[in-house]
């Protein structure tokens, strides 16, 4: 069940979010979004949330993070999530920089064959502090936007972010049933 209160009422993540500055490394982007992930996901609701596992015992393809779920006693991968730092400059995230995350991101989820169950795979594309959000279906090898095509802040769109991890949380729940 998604929880009701948005992921910034709590003061741990609101530091971790504070620590995601311009140029900084790319894991204070981890640690923040492990945390908010942890919000929506909760091991009581049997999710886990799995840092940089790789797509085969080759080590090739790690995702950044990995939300997954249990059904008939089985674990599934049911979000992926690619981070990438802050610019340095502060200034707007480019284009390009977007398309390689979420090439990367789709590149990775179908390199775990996601498609061997019937529950559609969720991910986030992330850039400092600003998130998409994203959906690929059961028999679908491309990304689409999750809703609609958006790029949110968690500083000045936490609502919507808030409403999004929510709705995703809320289909994972159902598809794992």
């Amino acid at each position: 069940m998604a929880p009701s209160e948005p992921f910034l009422e709590h003061q741990i993540i609101k530091k971790y979010l504070q620590n995601v500055v311009p140029g900084c490394l790319e894991d204070r982007v981890k640690h923040l979004w492990t945390q908010i992930l942890r919000h929506y996901f909760p091991l009581e609701e049997n999710y886990g949330i799995e840092r940089e596992p790789y797509a085969s015992e080759s080590g090739l393809g790690a995702v950044d993070l990995l939300v997954t779920g249990l059904l008939r006693r089985e674990i599934y991968k049911v979000l992926f999530l690619e981070a990438k730092r802050a610019p340095s400059s502060g200034g707007n995230i480019t284009l390009q920089a977007w398309r390689e995350a979420h090439d990367q991101l789709q590149r990775n989820i179908n390199k775990w064959g996601h498609r061997k169950s019937n529950i559609p795979v969720y991910g986030l594309v992330v850039i400092g502090h600003y998130v998409r959000f994203y959906v690929i279906g059961c028999n679908q090898v491309s990304l689409a936007p999750f809703e609609r095509q958006e790029t949110l802040s968690l500083k000045t769109n936490a609502n919507r972010v808030h409403d999004l991890l929510s709705s995703m949380e809320t289909l994972i729940a159902t598809s794992l049933k």
